[in-house]
């Protein structure tokens, strides 16, 4: 079940006890049911009913019959796709037309993968009157025009038939008195010979029904049919002594079984092809499908679960994975952005995008998405939030994103609490239009590089540094109990600041004027703090002495 980061259930699935107890009252509600087994692999095939699966009273005599093979070539379409419903969602219906005449049933698929490793198929009346929207192809044709699905026959131990009806005659095209003493050999396809003579010799070495098996048979057209065969070896009967044989037409049934398979190979190419990972889980998490892609970025293969790819030493990856999952296993898209970490430093960041996956009543049956590593363009785009941030020059941060700063500390200060105040000091570099004209501007700007280097180390990590202008500074000092202090902290910036710069080629004085504006009053504004501090950095620069000022 996936479990969102809450821990609510996003959906419960179908357990196998109540899919069977569905199963058993579905049997006892409809008399004339019967219940066969379908193989849970592609494509489905009559398999042996299970033992204890159900009563063997409420049953058809034949346990075992060639399902879709009974049923309108028109419809076994939708017998198909119920039955893969079943296995995507647990219990899956189907209207359907019969072969014999225009009878109406249900087909009821139930997926008893766990613990019978079948579906259980259940054929039922259709209890509505009409059928409109259904009509198959052969609607409206006289039965005598109709290609036969069904026929009989029996045979010799040596598989040299000896009777055939009428079904036998119009599936192959042979009259009775020309498939009479030949070998039902001689009418396999050359590719099917090995497989029906393995079958013929297992089947004589044990009476009783078996097994059905498909083959391909050549019509008297020239054209080849499949053919499923059940066996029934009578041979030690002294009733019978011969081996009886029910064929079922099931040429349409296979092709459709071939178009599929064909669908979903190409799916499989497109998905490969693809530059990103694409997954199928269901409503558990359990992996469907997985690309190659896939299975690379996260090693989930299908029968593992996408919950438990826990690749990095943080949760937070996981707890942003189950979100998505819940989300559109809820029915809502979800995109997130996965940071997943390797180690210190290795990082990658991967683009989920899950999508819910409904089925044609319109439930959510399971989970579709992608996963893109996404690592280079989440790192472009953090360089390029750097660079709109900072100042080029200095390294230090440019005017709009200083201010931004000064306005955060004034937010964060709390009345209640009486939080420690914040502290602005405005530094300006007194004399950098002499430095410029007489040194040149790749000197200054050396100077500023230099002075930006010294604020950095001079100041604890919680201070900013910003480039408000062209020689002026501005350093963000939040957590100052007091204005004295402030006027500490700047006292000993200015003295970090000044001194002898040796640039290599020029030994340059230094002095800055500072001012200082200290408030713990909640709800100020930014460009007031730093107006205050301008206005005392100017008061310093006129008194000329290179000590600040607080401003009043």
């Amino acid at each position: 079940m996936l479990v969102d980061a809450s821990g609510d259930p996003a959906s419960t699935a179908l357990t196998s006890s109540w899919i069977q107890d569905a199963l058993r009252e579905l049997v006892e509600a409809e008399p004339g049911a019967t219940v066969t087994a379908l193989s849970g692999d592609v494509p489905p095939r009559t398999v042996k009913l299970p033992a204890g699966l159900i009563d063997d009273a409420r049953l058809c005599p034949t346990r075992e019959f060639p399902l879709i093979g009974l049923i309108a070539p028109s419809h076994q379409g939708p017998v198909i796709r119920a039955w893969w419903r079943a296995r995507t969602i647990g219990i899956a219906s189907a209207r359907v037309r019969m072969l014999s005449g225009d009878e109406i049933k249900v087909v009821h698929m139930f997926d008893l993968r766990e613990p019978y490793g079948v579906v259980a198929a259940a054929l039922s009346p259709e209890r509505t009157s009409s059928f409109e929207d259904s009509k198959d192809a052969s609607s409206g044709v006289p039965d005598g025009q109709r290609m036969a699905r069904v026929g009989r026959l029996v045979r010799d131990a040596s598989s040299v038939i000896l009777d055939v009806d009428q079904g036998t005659e119009a599936l192959l095209g042979w009259g009775r008195d020309e498939l009479r003493g030949t070998r039902t050999l001689d009418y396999v396809h050359p590719d099917d010979r090995d497989s029906a003579i393995s079958g013929w010799m297992q089947m004589l070495a044990q009476a009783g029904v078996h097994r059905p098996c498909r083959y391909r048979y050549r019509r008297r057209d020239g054209g080849w049919l499949c053919l499923e065969v059940t066996n029934d070896n009578r041979l030690a009967d002294p009733m019978h002594g011969d081996v009886f044989s029910y064929i079922v037409d099931v040429t349409e049934e296979e092709r459709a079984v071939r178009d599929f398979q064909a669908r979903q190979q190409l799916l499989e190419q497109v998905t490969e092809s693809l530059p990103v990972g694409v997954f199928h889980v269901d409503l558990d998490g359990l992996v469907i499908y997985s690309n190659t892609q896939m299975v690379e970025m996260t090693g989930m293969r299908p029968g593992g679960r996408l919950q438990e790819w826990r690749s990095s030493e943080s949760s937070t990856h996981h707890r942003e994975l189950l979100k998505a999952l819940a989300s559109a296993a809820s029915g809502q898209e979800a995109n997130a952005v996965i940071e997943v970490s390797a180690g210190r430093s290795a990082q990658t960041f991967y683009s989920l995008r899950a999508r819910p996956l409904r089925d044609r009543s319109g439930e959510v049956s399971g989970v579709t998405g992608s996963l893109a590593d996404v690592s280079a363009d989440v790192r472009r785009l953090r360089q390029l939030e750097v660079r709109a941030a900072t100042d080029s020059l200095t390294g230090c941060l440019n005017r709009r994103s200083v201010l931004d700063q000064v306005q955060a500390a004034l937010d964060a200060l709390n009345a209640s609490n009486r939080s420690p105040g914040v502290a602005v000091m405005f530094v300006d570099i007194d004399q950098m239009k002499k430095i410029n004209d007489e040194l040149g501007h790749p000197t200054g700007d050396a100077v500023l590089v230099e002075v930006a280097k010294r604020l950095r180390e001079c100041l604890r990590s919680c201070d900013s540094v910003g480039r408000f202008g062209g020689d002026e500074f501005l350093v963000v000092t939040p957590g100052l109990g007091s204005n004295s202090y402030a006027l500490l902290l700047a006292n000993h910036v200015a003295l970090r600041i000044s001194g002898s710069y040796d640039l290599g080629a020029a030994v340059v004085p230094i002095r800055a004027s500072v001012g200082v504006a200290w408030t713990s009053e909640p709800g100020g504004d930014a460009d007031e703090l730093v107006g205050m501090a301008d206005r005392a950095m100017y008061t310093s620069k006129r008194d000329g002495l290179g000590e600040p000022v607080l401003a009043s």
